[in-house]
């Protein structure tokens, strides 16, 4: 029997691959697929790797490790970081309301169709958060944004 982690996050800094790695052979996992977050969110004091840094890491353990691509579907150029990143091998799309977005919004509804043209699944994540945000836009996320009623639409 195959075991994939189908969602893992990696933090930036030293040694986080190498812990990832050693954590998927401690429990008999052949593959990862890492989730990219904003670098703005933080967990246990350390804040996410973005897409290039884990399309980085990826390309050079592509026997053991996929990766999603992040997108914020606010960002201006959002369809083109899908594409760059769909043609460097994202094998889905990663989202993060609580960094204060509705996912529901119609103005996202193309993004959501080039998406589905690629034949990529949608990761949102959904229900409470803690995590400290460092960004521009406010100092935490807000997990009423991520509440599962917000994807009817």
């Amino acid at each position: 029997m195959r075991i994939i982690d189908a969602h893992r996050h990696l933090l930036q800094g030293e040694n986080e691959l190498k812990s990832t790695l050693e954590d998927m052979d401690c429990h008999g996992i052949e593959k990862t697929v890492l989730m990219p977050l904003s670098g703005e969110i933080e967990f246990l004091n350390k804040r996410f790797a973005e897409n290039d840094e884990v399309f980085r890491e990826v390309s050079a353990h592509q026997d053991r490790l996929s990766a999603a691509v992040y997108l914020d579907p606010r960002e201006k150029n959002v369809g083109n970081e899908l594409k760059r990143f769909y043609d460097q091998g994202a094998v889905a799309v990663k989202m993060w309301p609580p960094i204060g977005y509705y996912p529901d919004q119609s103005e996202f509804y193309p993004l959501y169709e080039q998406i589905a043209d690629l034949h990529l699944p949608i990761m949102i994540h959904t229900g409470y958060t803690g995590s400290p945000n460092h960004g521009s836009r406010r100092s935490t996320t807000n997990s009423k944004y991520a509440m599962p009623v917000e994807l009817d639409g």
